[in-house]
């Protein structure tokens, strides 16, 4: 049985795949790698958990010159500490999990002769994992959300026209809803700011 998210997610895939197999002209495949820094733009989860570090793999496929459709892998692991607020002295570990496939279509600019630019939109499907490790207490999903990106690319090195290094700024809207253990509507989104490399395969 596929869950709702789930099947808003691979419609969304499906009309990326479907616009790359429509398109008749030359196309470039590059894949990404990166890391760098998550801030949050909940208040709870910033006061819990604070910054993170998420890590990203993707795949850019530009039809043409100027728009293309990208897909991906991003993972997120969080440990923080809730406090209890009525004067006690018992802290409370948690942990957050997120694994996250992006999808989205962008338009791409050329700046000079070596830097590339994209500036997509599309959806995110989120697999998340909160816990309370000392109580036992854990609550799970899925969510599907709509994301921003941007993203430049730098062909340093002349000598190998096919490697670029990369730097990527992510917006996913995630709000987790009533199943979340932190309070009843819970932001676990926020924006990504990456720094990578990538390699042009044709």
């Amino acid at each position: 049985m596929i869950r709702k998210p789930a099947a808003v997610f691979m419609l969304l895939a499906g009309m990326s795949l479907g616009a790359a197999a429509a398109w008749a002209g030359p196309l470039k495949l590059t894949l990404s790698g990166s890391a760098g820094m998550f801030t949050p733009s909940g208040r709870t989860y910033q006061h819990l958990y604070g910054a993170g570090i998420p890590l990203s793999l993707d795949a850019w496929l530009t039809f043409g010159s100027r728009f293309g459709a990208a897909a991906g892998l991003n993972f997120l692991s969080d440990s923080g500490t809730a406090v209890a607020v009525n004067g006690g002295e018992d802290d409370y570990p948690l942990k957050i999990v997120r694994l996250t496939i992006p999808v989205s279509l962008y338009y791409a600019a050329r700046l000079g002769r070596n830097v590339d630019l994209r500036f997509g939109v599309g959806a995110g499907l989120h697999r998340y994992r909160e816990e309370w490790t000392s109580l036992s207490l854990v609550t799970r999903g899925w969510k599907v959300s709509p994301r921003l990106c941007a993203s430049a690319s730098w062909r340093a090195i002349p000598s190998l026209p096919r490697l670029a290094f990369v730097g990527t700024l992510d917006c996913d809207f995630v709000r987790i809803g009533s199943g979340a253990l932190l309070s009843d509507k819970t932001e676990i989104g926020g924006f990504e700011f990456l720094v990578g490399a990538s390699w042009r395969f044709f």
